[in-house]
């Protein structure tokens, strides 16, 4: 055993293993007051790091819920825009409805109904232009699509709702590649004629329901066909003489083509035919096309077939989303466009919402154009719901068929974003909760304290520092044993 009076190893010693104590007792001091198991990098460097990570992701998320919230919020602005579209509409068609009635109407009272009519166009025109969310115009076509014909003999309009399959439409060029052109109804009726003059035999018949009585005595074959002419808004059928000179026979169309528009002629007397049996018939047909529309996945190949519901003419053709395309004519009959560009897409100011916390995360809301000289643009050709008349002749049938378009259209909209805000936003922004609470959990495992197990750490440092400094002392008396081997 060996005495030392400059070098108090011992007390070195002990000294050392305060100051780790020491070092320790303050760790968990900072560790328990802060609840942050990591204060400093140097902490755990590794661990650090992972967390900080988590850290910004989670301040990303945050933001990502409010703006899933925002646009929520926002399709409700729309869809209570559109509400008041739909009322508008409803209550247009009724008017042409009444408009209908033109037997017991005067002209100041059809004149009465059409005014009306012109306030619910510019009423919807004013909530067209005038529905914002913020400083930016939602329903007036600037924060949707736009689709401009560039082939009008193709093609006499357009209305794509911003999706196909799902997927939002891209900038590009619409091709179409016809596979059956639409055709019309027609009936060659067999008995001639020499002369529009020429007289007839007397009798009834009958088209599409609507009944016609012939007198011989002061009836011509002009005369019927003009009187057929007459009931053509009735009927759906124009008529004409056609044929050589000398035997001319009645020809009857139907005006719109397509399976939707049949011919049902019943000639009991033989007015037209040398047969009273059902005339000769050339069935209509419907346009099919395949369409090649761009989308932010490519390409996409589209079916689209004319006539497909109650009151769409053949021309009239339609996907299974409700996209419409009407086929147009070339040299004034129906052709089989093959591989032709139609329209150009083109994206105005399109709503995108982030919806994740990283780059290309983005989903977008396209919201349509609801102006009156877009809705039901492609019902009637050269019509739309602001060239509305119920003064003229047939106005009010056109009226309504350009009242259902526009209401399908709006009904279609409104579809879209409560299924987008249902499906998409509101189910994003609980897919959103989760992950939040599962990397706020993970960053708890990573960074929090655990007050009971750093507690326990913190007495047992606690002991062991008293207990050094105790011995601390102890060892500082020992050099004075050496004065003892002096005496």
């Amino acid at each position: 055993m060996s005495f030392r009076i400059n070098h108090n190893i011992n007390a070195l010693g002990v000294q050392g293993q305060l100051d780790r104590v020491n070092q320790k007792l303050t760790s968990s001091t900072s560790r328990l007051s802060s609840g942050l198991r990591i204060n400093k990098v140097s902490d755990d460097p590794g661990v650090a790091i992972t967390a900080d990570i988590i850290r910004t992701r989670l301040k990303a998320l945050e933001n990502v819920n409010q703006n899933a919230q925002d646009a929520v919020n926002m399709s409700k602005a729309v869809d209570a825009a559109l509400g008041e579209v739909s009322r508008l509409l409803s209550q247009g068609r009724a008017i042409a409805v009444q408009a209908g009635n033109s037997a017991a109407l005067s002209t100041p009272q059809l004149q009465a109904l059409n005014d009306e009519i012109n306030a619910i166009v510019g009423s919807i025109d004013r909530v067209a232009t005038g529905t914002k969310w913020g400083a930016k115009n939602i329903l007036d076509g600037t924060a949707g699509i736009d689709v401009a014909v560039t082939r009008a003999t193709a093609t006499t309009g357009l209305n794509f709702q911003g999706k196909l399959g799902n997927v939002p439409l891209a900038s590009g060029l619409i091709t179409l590649q016809q596979v059956v052109a639409h055709a019309r109804e027609r009936i060659d009726n067999d008995i001639t004629f020499a002369s529009p003059t020429a007289p007839v035999v007397g009798g009834a018949l009958s088209i599409n329901g609507v009944s016609f009585s012939v007198d011989p005595g002061s009836d011509t074959i002009q005369s019927v066909v003009d009187r057929l002419n007459a009931a053509a808004s009735q009927t759906g059928v124009q008529a004409a003489l056609s044929g050589p000179v000398g035997a001319q026979f009645v020809r009857l169309d139907s005006i719109q083509p397509g399976s939707r528009y049949p011919i049902n002629l019943l000639d009991p007397n033989g007015v037209l035919n040398s047969v009273p049996s059902p005339a000769k018939t050339i069935t209509g047909a419907d346009s099919v096309a395949n369409i090649q529309v761009p989308t932010e996945n490519g390409v996409q190949v589209i079916e689209f077939t004319g006539g497909r519901l109650l009151g769409q003419n053949g021309s009239f053709m339609t996907d299974s989303e409700g996209n419409s395309i009407m086929v147009g004519q070339e040299n004034g009959a129906p052709a089989l466009f093959a591989g032709v560009s139609i329209a150009q897409v083109s994206l105005g100011n399109q709503t995108r919402i982030q919806v994740g916390t990283d780059a290309g995360e983005t989903l977008g809301m396209i919201l349509g154009d609801t102006r009156t000289t877009k809705l039901a643009a492609n019902t009637i050709v050269g019509k739309t719901l602001a060239s509305v008349d119920v003064t003229s002749s047939g106005g009010p049938q056109e009226a309504m068929q350009l009242f259902d378009a526009a209401m399908s259209e709006v009904n279609s909209l409104r579809g879209r974003i409560g299924a987008f805000q249902t499906h998409t936003l509101e189910s994003r922004s609980r897919s959103l909760a989760v992950l939040n609470e599962t990397l706020s959990s993970a960053q708890s495992d990573l960074i929090d304290t655990d007050v009971a197990s750093e507690m326990t750490e913190f007495t047992k440092n606690q002991v062991i520092q008293q207990t050094g400094i105790a011995i601390l002392g102890q060892a500082n008396q020992m050099p004075q044993q050496i004065l003892r081997l002096l005496e």
